[in-house]
């Protein structure tokens, strides 16, 4: 059995025999492969005009779905995986590092475009812009300037009292 090429939008057969793929256990012939009748730069070509264009069409949001969904179809295909895997000689434990390991590489690139995601979406609201579209909020948390102004601002509230009345202290046991 030779295996079919997915080139060019289409499933192209190779135009020689192909080199035998042996099962590493008991020498049986497995498939055969080749390149042979792929014209590479029609390829090349083809990724230029038709995949670059369509994949540059996707929002960062569609990318990572198509991750998503490619992940889990190969997630659903693993047992047969490991099966092919366990072919060319591979221990299970090997097999199940190799094909679980490429689907979380996959999983890993979905994170990155959703992070990428966020982190645009936090710039653009971060923006001021002319039209007032975005407003940069105030972050919770310390802020040295308010922090300073406050303590000027107590400070302030204490010179202005007179001597006899200040504020209440809060007493603090001694422990023994």
């Amino acid at each position: 059995m030779a295996l079919r090429s997915y080139v060019s939008g289409s499933w192209t057969s190779p135009a020689d025999e192909g080199q035998p793929l042996l099962d590493a256990v008991t020498g049986a012939e497995v498939a055969k492969v080749s390149t042979a009748g792929i014209d590479m730069g029609a390829v090349l070509e083809y990724g230029r005009a038709v995949g670059g264009p369509a994949l540059r069409e996707l929002t960062f949001h569609q990318r990572a779905a198509l991750l998503k969904s490619l992940g889990s179809f190969l997630r659903e295909q693993r047992d047969e995986l490991y099966a092919l895997s366990a072919r060319t000689g591979a221990t299970l434990n090997d097999s199940k590092f190799e094909i679980d390991g490429g689907i979380g590489v996959l999983r890993m690139e979905r994170g990155i475009h959703r992070t990428r995601i966020r982190k645009r979406h936090a710039e653009l609201q971060a923006q001021t812009s002319r039209h007032g579209i975005h407003r940069r909020k105030p972050q919770r948390g310390f802020d040295r300037r308010n922090e300073n102004e406050r303590r000027v601002s107590q400070c302030g509230r204490a010179a202005r009292q007179p001597i006899g009345r200040q504020p209440p202290q809060p007493h603090r046991e001694i422990a023994a």
